[in-house]
């Protein structure tokens, strides 16, 4: 489709987009999905909350936390919107899911949950993120902060 696309010099839309990595997230082919991702961006097409939900989901379900993580930080970077779709509880999904499988968060991480809860105004949560990174084994906030 999208190969199509350009030999034609037809200019995919967002939705155009998010069908294909969706499509290629459900089959469970990363790499294709990243690729069209790629070409999203190249093609200055903007990612919206369904592209970074469809990529996070689909990073999770493959176990690919680590990738997951970096979408939800390129999301929150580019300020795109937590979508009233499940955003969040997605980010808190994966978050509780890395700890389940035996990943340690590190400040990077909470530092992404704790942005997350601050841009959907759940400062209880985000307080709770907080003390949690005080907990031993954690890396310490503030000298992460204070360097």
């Amino acid at each position: 489709m999208l190969r199509a696309a350009e030999l034609r010099h037809i200019k995919l839309n967002t939705v155009a987009y998010n069908s294909v990595i969706g499509s290629y997230m459900n089959f469970g082919d990363f790499e294709k999905a990243i690729m069209v991702y790629g070409s999203m961006r190249k093609h200055n097409v903007k990612p919206d909350s369904v592209t970074y939900n469809v990529l996070i989901s689909g990073c999770c379900k493959m176990s690919k936390f680590s990738n997951a993580l970096e979408f939800l930080n390129e999301m929150l970077d580019l300020k795109v919107p937590l979508s009233q779709e499940g955003q969040l509880a997605g980010a808190e999904s994966m978050f509780s899911m890395m700890k389940m499988a035996g990943f340690h968060p590190d400040v990077v991480t909470y530092t992404a949950m704790l942005h997350a809860y601050s841009v959907a105004d759940d400062w209880e949560k985000a307080f709770a993120i907080f003390q949690e990174m005080e907990l031993p084994g954690v890396q310490q906030f503030k000298e992460w902060f204070c360097k």
